[in-house]
């Protein structure tokens, strides 16, 4: 399904140019050590974690050095270590300690704290999965930069259709021109992805879309205001499976964190 998703948003087709292949040594656990470096493999992934109702900022470590190519030998014969990640949320209702492991053959990653556990994928520099919460299910996705000096900021908000209060969150990550995202239907149980574009300038316009056929659809545009880290479009959603909720069209907004 993840790839499928990443196959919708051609403003990613970059995402192929990176996946290189490499060879696995040894098969023992890989302790966490803090990063000291700002080389690649040390930068963090950022983006959020947010269910029907609320979202909030979420980074993800993975130990420096484990960083093996995404998407390399996935025989389930050829044996892989494990390594250590960790994840530290900022809920409303209080910061979240999370702790896992990464498996880099098969480019799943597990982060997990008491009521809360994660699970997902990775696609070289994108993380993308759902959890459960002490609130119920919820998605996550979170990037990491490329290039050491752009910055991968969370905007936190939500989605109000024309007929209803608000219906759902919206949550991106946007680091320089592109932005990674989810809106999540209130009594939904899983999260609608999505990718876009940003413009240039101090208020620029951003446009996003994402499908999983026989699923959703979801599409929008807006604007995003630097100086007051402040965003606000406009949004459609098709939800053709109950596990997305319902569909609706309508106003979004959202705050950088």
């Amino acid at each position: 399904m993840l790839q499928r998703t990443l196959a919708t948003a051609g403003a990613f087709a970059l995402l192929a140019l990176i996946f290189v292949s490499c060879g696995e040594e040894g098969s023992t656990f890989v302790p966490f050590q803090p990063p000291t470096d700002t080389t690649e493999a040390a930068r963090p992934f950022v983006g959020f974690l947010a269910d029907g109702n609320q979202g909030a900022p979420l980074e993800v470590t993975i130990s420096p050095g484990s960083l093996a190519p995404a998407f390399g030998s996935r025989s389930p014969g050829v044996p892989s270590p494990t390594v250590a990640a960790v994840g530290f949320l900022r809920w409303p209702g209080g910061d979240v300690a999370l702790t896992g492991v990464l498996d880099p053959t098969a480019d799943t990653l597990y982060l997990a704290a008491p009521g809360w556990e994660l699970r997902g994928e990775r696609a070289a520099w994108l993380l993308l999965g759902k959890a459960t919460t002490p609130n119920g299910p919820a998605g996550f996705m979170a990037v990491q930069s490329l290039d050491s000096m752009v910055v991968v900021r969370a905007w936190i908000g939500a989605f109000r259709s024309d007929a209803t209060p608000d219906s759902g969150t919206m949550c991106f990550a946007r680091w320089g021109a592109f932005v990674a995202g989810q809106a999540f239907n209130v009594g939904a149980s899983d999260p609608m992805s999505f990718f876009g574009d940003v413009g240039t300038g101090g208020s620029p316009g951003v446009s996003f879309s994402g499908e999983t056929p026989t699923m959703f659809s979801i599409s929008g545009a807006g604007t995003l205001h630097e100086l007051t880290g402040a965003a606000s479009g406009s949004y459609t959603i098709s939800a053709m499976n109950a596990a997305y909720g319902s569909s609706s069209s309508g106003a979004w907004t959202a705050t950088r964190r």
